[in-house]
């Protein structure tokens, strides 16, 4: 089997999350029930679980005081995409807490970002473009 790596996030609204990933990235649901999600966006598999906090039974970052103030702190979630423009429009619709321009980045990238209400940054760029 070829490795592959998926990402998990612990949000409050496990529906309401999953509808927007999907509405903006073309995803494809795989499983879906009341507190668990998992989606392909392309190749990609993401976890999308209810917040539990009995679940946590190892030591972990969420259960630290103020931890959940911050649940999404230190994870971006990388889309790429043949096109921002669409997405975009999208994400600008969505009444997300935050959403940032469209910006070139120093290393020549196109992209732009925005925070899902628990606090996942995601940022929505373009591959590279080729120089001659």
């Amino acid at each position: 089997m070829i490795p592959h790596i998926f990402t998990e996030i612990y949000v409050h609204d496990v529906k309401a999350t999953t509808e927007l990933l999907l509405r903006l990235f073309d995803a494809r649901l795989y499983i879906e029930e009341t507190d668990y999600a998992e989606i392909y966006i392309g190749e990609t598999r993401l976890h999308i679980q209810a917040l539990d906090m009995d679940e946590f039974e190892v030591k972990n970052p969420v259960k630290q005081p103020g931890a959940l103030e911050h649940l999404g702190a230190g994870v971006e979630i990388g889309v790429m995409v043949q096109n921002l423009e669409p997405i975009y429009s999208m994400v600008q619709k969505e009444n997300l807490p935050y959403v940032s321009e469209i910006l070139v980045q120093p290393w020549g990238m196109r992209d732009f970002r925005f925070l899902l209400p628990d606090g996942y940054y995601i940022r929505v760029t373009e591959p590279p473009r080729k120089t001659a």
